[in-house]
């Protein structure tokens, strides 16, 4: 039986085992017929010169395959978004949005850098976490310059999980018998199988890979939030922290609204008037 390995930097409060299909596909992100690329006039100035974009990432952070062929891309969505964003001289700062129980560790990773990425081009960027910006979606933030919670924002999660399903006991009631074949010099070929217990080696191999992972996510929040390295692993323990303990802890900057958090952003534009607020 073949095994789908997915690592993923996520917490699981917001994945029941009966979600129904559609509740899945809202999760999952945006609309995949929605153009990537727009600007309409949300707010502000409208004859304002200098603008801010105001940008979302909201579902789980991951690439997903739609059964009629489309893609559900939040990945490729925000990242497009930010390469408009770059190249626009009159844009001076983005406010993104994030309410994301996190998702593959590979897609979060491109994001938290095409965030480094477009700050490195002059662009100020401040988060602001909504409902859930936890795991993936925290690892994200970190790479803006300043990050803002809602007071009732969960957190955190910094961590990276595996996991499998192994129906061994249930094949044994059915009558079902798996037949795998791996070349001789392969035995661990099926690691995660679900069609039988892990071997002692197969978990420390499994380990050795979420630990090399984990260390990569606590040594990005330390260097993006300047906190000593310690101190962090001290925090990243998997568990989740509403936004009092995150700002406590020096996982975020500040509590509040999208009116602070983009107050802050236009400070730090250097903006003495209201902009033009697009998104």
């Amino acid at each position: 039986m073949r095994t789908l390995m997915l690592v993923l930097l996520v917490t699981g409060l917001l994945l029941p085992a009966g979600l129904r299909a559609e509740g899945l596909l809202e999760l999952l992100g945006p609309n995949p017929n929605k153009k990537p690329i727009s600007e309409e006039f949300h707010s502000g100035d409208p004859l304002a010169k200098e603008k801010i974009a105001l940008l979302s990432l909201n579902g789980v952070i991951m690439s997903q395959k739609l059964p009629l062929g489309g893609t559900m891309d939040v990945v490729e969505t925000l990242r497009m978004q930010l390469a408009y964003a770059e190249k626009d001289a009159d844009l001076k700062g983005i406010l993104l949005e994030i309410d994301s129980p996190g998702g593959g560790i590979t897609a979060s990773d491109i994001l938290h850098r095409a965030l480094a990425q477009t700050r490195a081009k002059g662009k100020k960027v401040v988060c602001l976490l909504e409902d859930v910006a936890a795991s993936g979606g925290y690892f994200v933030a970190v790479a803006a310059e300043r990050i803002y919670a809602h007071p009732s924002t969960i957190t955190g999660s910094i961590g990276v999980i595996v996991k499998s399903v192994n129906v061994e006991g249930l094949y044994d009631k059915v009558g079902l018998r798996d037949v795998t074949i791996k070349s001789s010099n392969t035995p661990l070929k099926d690691m995660l199988s679900s069609t039988r217990a892990m071997t002692d080696e197969e978990k420390k191999v499994m380990q050795g890979l979420l630990d090399q992972m984990y260390d990569l996510f606590v040594e990005t929040v330390a260097t993006d939030r300047k906190m000593p390295l310690e101190k962090v692993r001290k925090l990243a323990d998997g568990r989740v922290y509403s936004a009092r303990e995150a700002k406590d802890a020096g996982l975020i900057d500040a509590i509040g609204f999208r009116d602070d958090a983009m107050a802050e952003l236009t400070r730090l534009c250097g903006l003495a008037k209201t902009p033009k607020i697009v998104r």
